[in-house]
């Protein structure tokens, strides 16, 4: 099973995606380092990422991420994938069984936590907030079984809501094994 994050950039995916990785000792597939596998750029030179990751997706129409986390998915049993940024990667990787969890937080705190977290300057924020993909990232939300904004909440506040969520989830997923 695959618990899919979206949502806008500095919403708190990240940070998220390692809780319920730690908590449900599961798999972390972050998309940033599958694009820098695959297009074999620097992962922390965003640019670099948003043009290979452009790149993918033109080529693809997002199937490149369902073939990246079905590589990941014959090593473990339940992914948390880190995070979906368009509709097309969306629908290739999310399959029946799956869940989505979108994660957002208005502009003046998504702004605090970019500068806060070292992602970049005042000149590279608005640059990456005015970025295409970022653009759409928060219409993922319409599909997503739950939305969580993190606006007001901890980060604890945010992982255990994601918690109480995932724990009926997956005491609803039958065992394969049995």
């Amino acid at each position: 099973m695959l618990v899919v994050l979206s949502g806008p950039l500095a919403s708190g995916k990240t940070v998220l995606a390692k809780g319920i990785a730690n908590n449900f000792n599961v798999r972390h597939v972050r998309i940033r380092e599958a694009i820098a596998e695959l297009a074999g750029v620097d992962g922390g030179d965003r640019a670099a990422l948003l043009r290979a990751g452009a790149a993918l997706e033109a080529n693809s129409s997002g199937a490149w991420l369902a073939d990246y986390v079905n590589g990941q998915s014959m090593l473990y049993q339940h992914i948390v994938v880190d995070a979906v940024r368009t509709q097309p990667q969306l629908r290739s990787v999310k399959g029946d069984r799956d869940t989505q969890i979108h994660i957002t937080a208005n502009a003046a705190v998504r702004s605090a936590r970019y500068l806060a977290n070292g992602l970049g300057d005042v000149h590279s924020k608005e640059a990456a907030f005015a970025h295409p993909t970022e653009l759409g990232a928060d219409e993922l939300r319409t599909s997503a079984e739950l939305v969580i904004d993190t606006s007001a909440l901890t980060t604890d506040d945010a992982l255990e809501i994601a918690a109480i969520f995932l724990k009926r989830l997956f005491l609803a997923i039958p065992d394969e094994s049995e």
